[in-house]
């Protein structure tokens, strides 16, 4: 009987890729637009997120805004959350920042 031998597998250092700097995120730039002073709707944020990240589904960042806008409030106490139904605009988001 022939006895098997392990040989070790060697190694290939994989070429290091140097990042490119990365803009704001999808998140980031929601808790930027939600911050104006006259506020927001769901919509409103939707166009300037499709705008900006064109290659994202907007279903998926229209969940990503409803999830945001229900954690604010416990994630940070210091930028409280408002949404206000205003009558020609509908729903409003306020985040206030210092």
């Amino acid at each position: 009987m022939k006895k098997e031998t392990k040989t070790k597998a060697k190694k290939n250092p994989q070429p290091k890729v140097e990042k490119k700097a990365k803009g704001p995120g999808v998140i980031t730039t929601i808790r930027q637009i939600t911050g104006r002073a006259n506020g927001v709707t769901k919509e409103e944020v939707l166009k300037e997120l499709k705008k900006l990240f064109p290659d994202r589904e907007e279903l998926a960042m229209g969940r990503t805004f409803q999830i945001k806008m229900s954690r604010i409030p416990s994630e940070d106490k210091t930028a409280p959350l408002e949404k206000r139904e205003v009558k020609d605009r509908g729903f409003l988001y306020y985040l206030k920042t210092k």
